[in-house]
């Protein structure tokens, strides 16, 4: 993206409304201008997370109150540790006033952990109910 001239500002302006419906609407219109322009990547700034334009096109169209895009809005970074295992934490889930996740020590293979704070974080964006932060 560093030889690209110019960039389209999309954004959400007001507190009015739900906020996982706003950022669908948001998601929406954001796949609507990318595909209208040649588009060198879409960033998400809750998330801090650049997408490929065609594929935030075509994860767009399946959206729903019920299907939240998280991995859209939502990083999901996964490192290996010096030890072998490995950590994940997410960036993006303070935007809906939700805490991140962290798992600072896994020995479950990769994908396996993502698949875990996926299904966490689906979990806390459609619950009503609070998670509170586990005491060690």
């Amino acid at each position: 993206m560093k030889y690209h001239a110019s960039h389209i500002l999309v954004a959400l302006v007001g507190e009015k409304g739900d906020l996982i419906q706003r950022c669908i609407a948001l998601t929406r219109l954001t796949a609507i201008i990318a595909a209208e322009v040649d588009a060198a990547g879409i960033y998400w700034g809750g998330g801090t997370l650049v997408h490929d334009p065609q594929v935030f096109i075509e994860q767009a169209k399946t959206i729903s109150l019920g299907n939240p895009p998280l991995h859209l809005w939502i990083d999901f970074r996964v490192e290996q540790n010096e030890d072998g295992s490995c950590r994940l934490f997410t960036t993006g889930l303070k935007t809906f006033q939700k805490m991140e996740i962290e798992i600072p020590h896994s020995t479950k293979p990769p994908a396996e952990v993502l698949e875990f704070a996926h299904a966490i974080a689906e979990y806390v964006m459609t619950s009503k109910k609070a998670v509170r932060e586990a005491r060690r």
